[in-house]
């Protein structure tokens, strides 16, 4: 019984280590997050704002156990990222839909969306890190968002 090349080389259980699991994890938390949000009850929102800072600290925390435990791969590079923008535009794209306030302006999502896709470029066969501005930023962003989908649970007065 031999074993490929590449499962030799990388080991089988370095691909399904607790960062790339949790990064997927947020890959199948979005479509629920996104059926939280058709719901417009205010528990619903509630339980998408949970489930979306939830989201956030497991992006905080893969990346904390990928670097303090040497547990960095080439997939959880390619796939924290792509994970966080599936959340991201995900929440703003409910949220622009939304027919509740406070609603986020389409241009303002369209806008978003475009720069994502443009940092990200198309793909060229290389795996870049996530480093400086890209941490702080994704910091600031779901915090936003998360204060926007709680505020949009109030009634209107």
């Amino acid at each position: 019984m031999s074993t490929s090349p590449v499962a030799s080389r990388l080991g089988r259980s370095s691909l399904l280590n607790a960062p790339n699991l949790l990064s997927l994890s947020r890959v199948v938390l979005a479509p629920m997050f996104i059926w939280l949000l058709t719901d417009p009850g205010a528990v619903a929102g509630i339980v998408a704002a949970f489930a979306f800072a939830l989201a956030c600290y497991s992006d905080w925390l893969d990346g904390h156990l990928a670097r303090t435990r040497g547990q960095t791969t080439n997939l959880g590079k390619l796939l924290d990222p792509l994970a966080d923008k599936i959340l991201i535009l995900s929440a703003l794209i409910m949220l622009c839909a939304m027919p509740r306030e406070p609603r986020i302006p389409a241009w303002i999502v369209a806008l978003i969306a475009v720069r994502e896709v443009a940092v990200t470029g198309l793909p060229t066969g290389q795996v870049i890190q996530a480093h400086g501005p890209r941490r702080t930023k994704m910091a600031h962003i779901p915090a936003a968002a998360a204060g926007s989908m709680s505020l949009s649970t109030r009634s209107p007065t």
